[in-house]
């Protein structure tokens, strides 16, 4: 099944001198590795879906909203269906409206809105018929950064922490040509874009080189694709390069531009491998959700409003009574998600959709940029995400225990809407339901058990 697609990217790199948001106050000095936006623009006769990877440390809401707006009344289409994904590089320029001591640039932000409506609109315009692959590979140079040290919990390694070295791929090939190269590749891994932060230089950190290795692996007759990178469940995932003794004792404390290159075509490697063993998945319909979301502070009145996105690309709808092909879920938060939350909400939708594990990205940083999105265990613990990061992002507390619950409910809610062929059988009685829901939900579990390789 094929699918309409537009790809562009444009430079969002600022000069130096510029602030940069991260660690305390810095100003750019140079630049290591330019700052790039690149825009996935998926539909036919309109766009059903308007993907824009940033690389950032976050945008917020209101910015967001913006964007939204400006795109929706140049583009004619729907505002939701617009997602901003950050790399969260902690060597970017200021983006949010505070970060510790950093607030925006103004300045700045009026370049990023003009330079994101120009990408975007060469995206629309460049739409053509494509395929989407999917692959995933191995690469387990990510490692989680709780580690429990004299009874407390700190910033280090925990080789029995949460996880997910997985480097997942969306290759899109255009239909007409060779197969040699796709037009655009999705591109996700949860890691911390941490690397290069001893510097004072601009720089898209490990994933800025990950895109840049791609891009020269598939680049033909002077054209390279466009990747758009999305960050995975990071909170509390760092890289092992230069946190690790153990794997990398020649690299143990260093984070500068060598270490980001390293670590950048080392994901590259694992991604070319996705990508090359990636499987053809249905494609011919896309769907988009925005559910508003409310989180209540720990021990604190009141709550932050914000919101997550669901993005369903599968087959176009069946019948009522037929089963129901794999779906390719995304699922974008609003915060940093601890891994925790990629293996629970991965869990729910094999449970209650049936999907693949491969056909489910858990995303964070997009959209807005509420803080840490911690678990009840990490609460009880401790340590920087849990008990300090929400003064860096000048909220009065961390999010209350119930924060995975509350996410785990919105995203059902807002996949079950998605997910056409289960709202066609609504008004049917509930026994009739119950059936139909059992057989489709075996039915999903044996087509989707091949749907990808690697």
């Amino acid at each position: 099944m094929c699918v309409d697609v537009g790809a562009a990217s444009v430079s969002i790199t600022p000069q130096p001198a510029t602030g940069l948001q991260g660690y305390g106050v810095r100003l750019a000095e140079a630049i290591d590795e330019p700052l790039v936006a690149s825009a996935i623009a998926i539909g036919s006769e309109e766009i059903d879906w308007l993907l824009i990877s940033l690389d950032l440390i976050g945008v917020d809401r209101t910015f967001t909203a913006g964007i939204r707006d400006a795109l929706a009344k140049r583009l004619s289409m729907r505002r939701d269906r617009i997602t901003l994904a950050c790399s969260h590089t902690h060597s970017g320029p200021a983006s949010l409206p505070r970060l510790g001591p950093v607030s925006a640039d103004p300045a700045y932000l009026a370049l990023l809105e003009r330079c994101l409506i120009e990408v975007a609109g060469r995206a629309a315009a460049d739409r053509r018929s494509a395929t989407l692959r999917i692959g995933v590979a191995d690469v387990q140079e990510n490692i989680n950064r709780r580690e429990r040290r004299n009874g407390r919990i700190v910033l280090g390694v925990d080789p029995r922490g949460t996880v997910d070295h997985r480097v997942w791929v969306g290759r899109f090939d255009a239909s007409a040509g060779s197969r040699d190269a796709p037009i655009a590749l999705i591109v996700q891994y949860a890691c911390h874009a941490t690397c290069s932060a001893e510097t004072c230089n601009v720089s898209s950190d490990w994933p800025g080189v990950m895109r840049k290795t791609l891009q020269r692996s598939y680049e033909r007759d002077r054209v390279q694709p466009v990747v758009c990178f999305l960050q995975g469940c990071a909170g509390d995932v760092t890289h092992r390069i230069g946190r690790d003794r153990q794997h990398w004792p020649d690299h143990f404390g260093a984070a500068t531009a060598l270490e980001a290159a390293i670590m950048g075509r080392l994901v590259a490697a694992g991604a070319i491998r996705a990508a090359e063993r990636a499987v053809a998945t249905a494609a011919a319909k896309t769907r988009v959700m925005s559910q508003a979301i409310a989180l209540p502070f720990r021990g604190k009145t009141g709550s932050e409003h914000t919101e997550m996105q669901i993005v369903r690309i599968g087959p176009a709808p069946p019948s009522e009574m037929s089963p129901v092909p794999a779906a390719t879920w995304f699922v974008f938060l609003p915060g940093e998600p601890l891994a925790d939350y990629g293996d629970a909400l991965t869990r729910r939708f094999q449970v209650r959709f049936g999907a693949h594990p491969n056909n489910i990205v858990i995303s964070g940083y997009a959209n807005d940029a509420v803080g840490y999105l911690c678990t009840k265990r990490a609460l009880q613990d401790g340590g920087y995400e849990a008990a300090d990061a929400h003064k860096v992002y000048h909220r009065p507390a961390p999010f209350g225990a119930d924060t995975l619950s509350i996410i785990q409910r919105a995203c059902t809610t807002a996949a079950v809407q998605l997910d056409e062929p289960r709202s066609q059988t609504r008004s049917l009685p509930a026994g009739v339901r119950y059936i139909l829901d059992h057989f489709r939900s075996l039915a999903m579990r044996q087509s989707s058990r091949p749907s990808t390789g690697a």
